[in-house]
């Protein structure tokens, strides 16, 4: 049986002394598309920055494809994480530089490619999410859904196998939200790669997820996909989803570390 793409093994992290994951564990087959759900602060985003090998567990392990990443030689490590794109929550973008720049600079970083082939590569990424003829403007001259598109193309453009996205459509309206999930899958499907999202939307929750996870209080309830999740009988997870109280629960849905 082929090693998972990515697995955490009773993981914890702690920041200043704050506990924010604790014993989580997760195994993800390759081509999966995983979305972590949850309150403000539980945890999630830092357990997409784990996976992508961005902070170091406090005890646990985090696997690529069987490998511990923590115990790889500094050059294998490396190539590991190169393997990765991310969209962080803010985007992240070079502020200075234009959308075209934005898109060639990691692969002038990352990739041994001739400046031909990095112009090649960055325009025809910015023509697949729709950008190309932005490709001179910067980014506070274009829409916020317009910056989330030229993110996702900045990392994707890197060929990466595992994508992680920090919730890929924070801010946006349902339309341009639904949109940007569509070309996520697109490329995905296009490309098998392992896909990992932090969302709090719902409905591009259901759109996007083949398996769905729940952060609490730094802890991961892994609940299935859309369908199963609709059933899952924690009540944490359905007021999340629906809104409405199931039982005894009323407080302390929300009070996490």
């Amino acid at each position: 049986m082929a090693s998972p793409e990515i697995e955490l093994i009773d993981v914890s992290f702690s920041f200043d002394e704050q506990p924010l994951l604790q014993n989580v564990s997760l195994s993800l087959p390759k081509g999966e598309v995983f979305v972590i759900m949850g309150p403000s602060g539980s945890g999630k985003s830092t357990l997409l920055k784990l996976m992508a090998g961005i902070y170091t567990p406090d005890q646990g392990v985090v696997k690529i494809e069987g490998e511990d990443l923590q115990k790889v030689k500094e050059g294998r490590r490396i190539k590991m994480v190169q393997r990765m794109g991310m969209l962080f929550q803010k985007n992240a973008l070079f502020d200075s530089l234009t959308v075209f720049e934005n898109v060639a600079f990691p692969l002038r970083e990352v990739k041994a490619l001739s400046e031909k082939e990095i112009h090649q590569r960055a325009e025809e990424f910015l023509d697949r999410v729709g950008l190309l003829k932005e490709k001179n403007l910067y980014p506070d001259e274009i829409s916020g859904g317009m910056q989330k598109r030229l993110g996702i193309a900045r990392a994707l453009a890197l060929d990466p196998e595992i994508v992680f996205y920090d919730d890929p459509t924070a801010g946006l309206d349902p339309v341009t939200s639904r949109k940007i999930i569509a070309m996520i899958l697109e490329l995905q499907k296009e490309k098998g790669s392992t896909v990992v999202a932090v969302t709090n939307d719902v409905h591009r929750a259901q759109q996007l997820a083949h398996r769905m996870g729940f952060m609490f209080g730094g802890q991961l309830i892994i609940t299935g996909n859309f369908e199963q999740t609709l059933k899952c009988q924690d009540p944490r997870v359905h007021q999340f989803i629906t809104g409405e109280v199931r039982g005894p629960l009323s407080e302390g849905v929300y009070d996490t570390v």
